[in-house]
């Protein structure tokens, strides 16, 4: 692929990315596009997190892996020469990146298919097109010189489980349990779905999966 230039994330977006994300000491973070290293050292330093970022540029790499040394987390923020697209990401719990809209559209299926559920996928200022994000944050009156305005969009998704097709399910009301036959329409992390059951059929309002996590209240059909 070409490669995606360089341009520094202020801190104040690096910190918004983590907030939303939630990056905590249990937390793996893979920077795709890693540039100066900021946004894997801010998570090692200040949030007790462990990760790495990729960087084609040989000379933005030493320089990052120099600059976690001397912030005294060289053990858990690494730094590599790598093509993004030749990353493996599975074991990421949480995902960062600012590179180019057509860049973001190629990976997202990988995204898609290889990180767990639940885990967090952060972008500084282009979207996912048709996934929509779960959150978003702006941030106005930045120094952003490469660019015409003066804002920043962090924009923040949920890995959802694959949940499309049929299930079997149990669930328990105040007439005792009944096996109910879901069949679960997906759209990314916007579900749909119709269950079975023995006195008819009940739609699923307000259906919403979050991760692995599927929530729903139905409402009898026929």
């Amino acid at each position: 692929m070409d490669e995606v230039p360089s341009i520094g994330t202020p801190q104040v977006v690096v910190d918004k990315m983590l907030d939303l994300a939630e990056v905590g000491v249990d937390d793996f973070v893979i920077d795709l596009g890693s540039g100066d290293g900021r946004i894997v050292i801010t998570a090692a330093l200040e949030r007790g997190a462990r990760g790495f970022g990729v960087e084609l540029s040989p000379g933005l790499v030493a320089a990052s892996n120099e600059a976690a040394r001397k912030a005294g987390v060289a053990d858990r923020a690494l730094f590599f020469a790598r093509d993004l697209f030749d990353t493996d990401i599975r074991a990421a719990s949480v995902l960062t990146m600012y590179l180019l809209p057509e860049v973001n559209l190629e990976l997202r299926p990988r995204l898609l298919a290889q990180l767990k559920p639940g885990s967090r996928v952060v972008s500084h200022d282009w979207d996912m097109g048709e996934w929509r994000p779960d959150t978003r944050a702006l941030l106005e009156g930045l120094a952003k010189p490469v660019m015409p305005m003066q804002s920043s969009t962090v924009y923040l998704w949920i890995v959802p489980a694959r949940v499309a097709g049929s299930w079997r399910l149990q669930v328990e009301g105040e007439g005792g349990g009944e096996t109910l036959e879901i069949e679960f329409i997906q759209r990314f992390q916007e579900i749909s779905g119709l269950a079975r059951r023995t006195r008819g059929r009940t739609l699923l309002q307000s259906a919403h999966l979050h991760g692995a996590e599927i929530r729903f209240c139905r409402h009898r059909r026929d």
